[in-house]
């Protein structure tokens, strides 16, 4: 009996012995810890923009510093949970500023301070800006002779680009540009392009402090091959008279155009008139006036749009030769009528080489009326010339003689 009771006592005492302990160690005795390198929070920072002022990009901010508490109280601390902030609504003027902090213990924590309150935290503010810039094409290195970049055309999804951050630096930014290599350029350009931030000198701003409003910007550049075409009237051959033997003379010789290499490719000239030359005499030169049409894909780059000038005829003669009614063939004379030429003789111009000319005879011309579907009566109809197949003849202008149609009467014959 004596035996349990003091096996009682001494568990008694031993368990009095280590509650004595554990309050001694952990709970009663104050102990001190040093934290290192715990990251500093900035509040208020948006007060100092309204100021004119930011804190200097770069730079980080931890501290190190020592708290005191009990042993069981400092070991739910490390610098995960540990914060540190730095209140910046005081600060009035760029420069370095040494800043009072606080430290904000986790919840559940109780019985902890700081060794020594007086220590800072060094934070420093610079100018602080923000504007917009323009943003501009940069186009670089040398432009392919066979394209047109239609700069004027160009659709930018974006005007301006706003960026912000140490004056300093927003100050030696003046444009956007997205920057176009002229020697990969095959074709319209489309693509959602980045940009970079310069200075007047096209030379990029390299900054990573500066922040910008704007991601990638949309461009469609147009690109078209560009074409130098001369321009040409076209002559249609008549009175003796080929093209080889025409001299055109116009105000505007060529033109340049531009579209996509399909639209380009077959066209080697462009017709602004037509012109028979049968109508063009020797003696005075034949104005023409014509007009610069193209399919609406191309573009006209010379600004003209009406051309002037004059066709004359080189190398050729020409004589004036009389037909009489009776050198008239009548062709296709309606039935049952009778035609007769009214016009007794007509005077021609006939043209062509020299030679040709005058050993053409009356002999050699067939002249000709058509008088299909001509109604009974007096008709002026165009009178049609033919001329040798192996000369290069042909009449001067128009022609038109009169005709008088009447019915066909039957002959009889008289009773004796």
């Amino acid at each position: 009996m004596i035996k349990s009771k003091l096996l009682t006592l001494l568990v008694s005492l031993l368990a009095a012995l280590g509650l004595w302990l554990y309050v001694a160690t952990n709970v009663s005795t104050e102990r001190e810890q040093t934290f290192s390198g715990v990251s500093v929070t900035l509040e208020n920072a948006t007060s100092l923009m309204d100021k004119g002022l930011m804190v200097k990009p770069g730079e980080s901010h931890s501290v190190t510093f020592t708290l005191s508490g009990s042993l069981s109280e400092l070991d739910k601390l490390n610098t995960g949970n540990l914060k540190v902030l730095v209140d910046l609504s005081t600060i009035t003027e760029p420069g370095q500023h040494q800043c009072d902090y606080r430290v904000v213990y986790p919840s559940g924590t109780s019985g902890i301070s700081r060794t020594k309150s007086n220590d800072k935290v060094t934070i420093t503010v610079v100018e602080y800006a923000s504007k917009t810039v323009p943003v501009e094409l940069i186009l670089l290195g040398d432009e392919p002779e066979e394209l047109f970049i239609n700069t004027a055309g160009a659709t930018i999804g974006a005007t301006e680009v706003g960026i912000s951050g140490p004056k300093s630096e927003v100050d030696a930014v003046t444009k956007a540009g997205i920057e176009i290599y002229l020697s990969e350029l095959t074709g319209t350009y489309t693509a959602e392009q980045r940009y970079t931030l310069m200075n007047d000198d096209n030379e990029p701003v390299k900054s990573d402090n500066i922040s910008t409003d704007t991601g990638e910007i949309y461009v469609n550049l147009p690109v078209e091959y560009f074409k130098t075409i001369p321009l040409v009237v076209k002559c249609i051959p008549g009175g003796g008279a080929k093209e080889k033997d025409a001299v055109v003379n116009l105000d505007v010789q060529e033109i340049i155009i531009s579209g996509s290499q399909e639209a380009i490719a077959g066209i080697d000239s462009l017709v602004v008139a037509e012109v028979d030359l049968a109508l063009v005499d020797l003696k005075d030169p034949y104005h023409v006036e014509g007009t610069i049409r193209l399919d609406e894909n191309l573009t006209n780059h010379s600004g003209v749009t009406t051309v002037t000038g004059s066709v004359r005829l080189k190398g050729l003669i020409q004589r004036k030769m009389t037909l009489n009614a009776e050198d008239i063939e009548l062709r296709n004379v309606p039935e049952g009528m009778m035609a007769t030429v009214s016009t007794l003789k007509i005077e021609i111009t006939v043209r062509g080489v020299s030679a040709q000319i005058n050993a053409l005879t009356i002999e050699q011309i067939r002249a000709s009326i058509d008088l299909t579907g001509v109604n009974q009566g007096i008709t002026m109809l165009d009178l049609n010339l033919e001329f040798p197949a192996d000369k290069d003849i042909g009449a001067v202008d128009k022609y038109q003689v009169t005709v008088t149609l009447t019915e066909k009467v039957d002959e009889t014959t008289a009773p004796d």
